[in-house]
Protein backbone atom coordinates (compact mmCIF):
# COMPACT_ATOMS: atom_id res chain seq x y z
CA UNK A 1 0.00 0.00 0.00
CA UNK A 2 1.46 3.31 -1.06
CA UNK A 3 0.69 6.11 1.39
CA UNK A 4 2.09 9.01 -0.55
CA UNK A 5 3.59 9.97 -3.88
CA UNK A 6 5.48 13.16 -4.43
CA UNK A 7 7.81 14.53 -7.05
CA UNK A 8 11.38 14.64 -5.86
CA UNK A 9 14.85 15.62 -6.89
CA UNK A 10 16.89 12.43 -6.76
CA UNK A 11 20.62 12.73 -7.33
CA UNK A 12 21.31 13.16 -11.03
CA UNK A 13 23.92 10.39 -10.77
CA UNK A 14 21.19 7.77 -10.19
CA UNK A 15 20.99 6.15 -13.66
CA UNK A 16 17.23 5.50 -13.79
CA UNK A 17 16.45 9.02 -12.61
CA UNK A 18 18.81 10.52 -15.16
CA UNK A 19 17.32 8.42 -17.99
CA UNK A 20 13.79 9.33 -16.91
CA UNK A 21 14.46 13.05 -17.04
CA UNK A 22 16.85 13.38 -19.96
CA UNK A 23 15.69 10.68 -22.38
CA UNK A 24 11.96 10.49 -21.68
CA UNK A 25 11.45 14.05 -20.37
CA UNK A 26 9.30 12.55 -17.60
CA UNK A 27 8.95 13.26 -13.88
CA UNK A 28 10.55 11.29 -11.05
CA UNK A 29 8.12 10.57 -8.20
CA UNK A 30 8.91 9.05 -4.82
CA UNK A 31 6.42 6.60 -3.29
CA UNK A 32 6.44 5.57 0.37
CA UNK A 33 4.55 2.76 2.06
CA UNK A 34 3.20 2.62 5.62
CA UNK A 35 6.53 1.21 6.87
CA UNK A 36 8.53 4.06 5.42
CA UNK A 37 9.99 2.06 2.52
CA UNK A 38 10.61 4.26 -0.50
CA UNK A 39 10.88 3.65 -4.21
CA UNK A 40 11.38 6.14 -7.02
CA UNK A 41 9.32 5.94 -10.20
CA UNK A 42 9.57 7.52 -13.61
CA UNK A 43 6.09 8.93 -14.27
CA UNK A 44 5.13 9.48 -17.90
CA UNK A 45 2.60 11.97 -19.30
CA UNK A 46 -0.05 9.24 -19.63
CA UNK A 47 0.25 8.49 -15.90
CA UNK A 48 2.05 5.16 -16.31
CA UNK A 49 5.11 4.46 -14.17
CA UNK A 50 8.22 2.30 -14.02
CA UNK A 51 10.63 2.15 -11.11
CA UNK A 52 13.82 4.07 -11.78
CA UNK A 53 15.82 0.99 -10.68
CA UNK A 54 14.14 -1.15 -13.34
CA UNK A 55 14.54 1.56 -15.94
CA UNK A 56 18.26 1.77 -15.21
CA UNK A 57 18.63 -2.03 -15.40
CA UNK A 58 16.79 -2.30 -18.72
CA UNK A 59 18.86 0.52 -20.15
CA UNK A 60 22.10 -1.16 -19.01
CA UNK A 61 21.04 -4.47 -20.58
CA UNK A 62 20.07 -2.82 -23.86
CA UNK A 63 23.46 -1.12 -23.98
CA UNK A 64 25.43 -4.39 -23.80
CA UNK A 65 27.29 -5.45 -26.94
CA UNK A 66 25.28 -7.95 -28.97
CA UNK A 67 26.84 -11.38 -29.63
CA UNK A 68 26.74 -13.40 -32.83
CA UNK A 69 25.61 -10.81 -35.29
CA UNK A 70 26.34 -7.52 -37.01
Amino acid sequence: LVTGVQTCALPISEPGSRICRSVFRAVVALAEDERGNRNAFCTFKDGSRISTGSLGSVWDYASLPKKGGP
